[in-house]
């Protein structure tokens, strides 16, 4: 780990000055360049090495040349760090612009402890919380578009066909595939994760089968494909499909950040939109130590945060351990809730049949509030001891 003191340094310039030298007295900000141990500066048209000690290659610095009796000085100083933004203040902004406003106390409570607090950070996890969304209506409209560019020798089939494999989880589907779309999102949470690690601590992604959101920054940048949606006349709703794809998965990621401080998943299931389904998302925890011979944990914890044309608004905790599984449907509409209570016997032998031990399923009215909602279940698992 690099001493903070070594990147205060003094270096003389024993050639003198080059001739295209910044002006003395006048700092500027500059980067380490080089490798590991062979370190430099440039200064004009000239390198100045950097002892072995000093910061490390890719390290931004203030460098400013002093004159003294012995001859020119280069004096290497840390670059200032930003002030730290006022959480309140971001949040205030995007919630705003979501005309969200009154529901600050929850969302404060739903952000992860290292996401960083600014507008373009908070914006995303935000607007997937506050908004309802169509990933798999846009994935779909963007498949069209890059099919008819391949077509047209605009777009490398290997693209295309990275585009392809990595959407595939997003796809629309019909209701019998419903669990296996679930299992293949589950399962792509892990390369979703290696992008919220990199978000969290700035270092480099490492190598793996390509996510969703790294496909779309290659196709965002392939100049062949843009000068084909430009001249088509699709540029613009190509470009407004991709961000609310990305913009949506960035929130995402964000959300998985919980994940590094509790045993705490997240997904957004992408219902067509034909399939009547506003919101889908899905929040999973565990609770309790783990059982030392079977590994699992005392109990199980999955909300479904729902939205759908016939049910409304829907909040659904499932809740099960070994021996028991309780679920508590709440919904908005009065009517809903009488409809549902009628059902709890038919809900509960879904549930057993489902492999949920003695399953009991209880209804009752919602307020709506799902930022509560979201806000309490994280708080439930702050501060867990996940030693065992």
């Amino acid at each position: 780990m690099l001493n903070p003191a070594a990147i205060h340094l003094s270096l003389p310039l024993p050639g003198g000055l080059p001739s295209d030298a910044p002006q003395a007295g006048q700092p500027f900000r500059a980067v380490v360049q080089g490798d590991p141990g062979s370190a430099f500066l440039r200064l004009g048209a000239s390198r100045v090495a950097l002892p072995p000690d000093g910061p490390p290659p890719g390290t931004p610095v203030v460098v400013t040349l002093t004159g003294t009796p012995r001859g020119p000085v280069l004096q290497v100083a840390p670059q200032p760090a930003a002030p730290t933004p006022n959480t309140a203040d971001a949040l205030g902004t995007v919630l705003r612009q979501l005309n969200a406003l009154p529901l600050a106390r929850e969302a404060e409570a739903l952000l992860p402890a290292t996401l960083p607090r600014h507008d373009d950070t908070l914006g995303p996890l935000m607007r997937l919380l506050f908004t309802r969304g169509t990933v798999a209506a846009d994935l779909a409209r963007l498949g069209e578009m890059l099919a008819t560019a391949r077509s047209s020798g605009a777009l490398a089939p290997a693209l295309d066909q990275a585009f392809l494999t990595a959407a595939a989880p997003w796809a629309a589907f019909d209701a019998a595939g419903l669990a296996g779309l679930l299992r293949r999102l589950v399962r792509d949470l892990r390369g979703e994760a290696r992008l919220a690690e990199a978000i969290q601590s700035g270092a480099a992604l490492d190598e793996g089968t390509p996510v969703l959101r790294e496909v779309l920054a290659r196709l965002a940048g392939s100049a062949g494909l843009r000068d084909y949606l430009r001249r088509n006349g699709q540029a613009a709703e190509f470009d407004a499909a991709l961000g609310r794809v990305v913009d949506r998965l960035t929130g995402a990621q964000h959300q998985q950040l919980h994940g590094h401080g509790a045993p705490y998943a997240f997904l957004e299931v992408p219902f067509p939109d034909d399939a009547g389904v506003q919101r889908a998302q899905v929040h999973f925890l565990e609770e309790g130590r783990r059982d030392p011979a079977t590994g699992e944990p005392a109990a199980r914890l999955v909300a479904f945060d729902l939205e759908t044309e016939r049910l409304g608004a829907l909040w659904v905790a499932l809740r099960a351990t070994p021996d028991q599984t309780s679920c508590h449907l709440r919904a908005v509409s009065t009517k809903v809730v009488s409809a549902l209570r009628e059902a709890t016997e038919e809900l509960a032998g879904a549930l057993g049949a489902a492999g949920c031990a003695n399953a009991r399923v209880t209804v009752s009215r919602w307020d709506g509030n799902r930022l509560r909602e979201a806000a309490a279940l994280l708080r439930r698992v702050t501060g867990l001891d996940l030693s065992g």
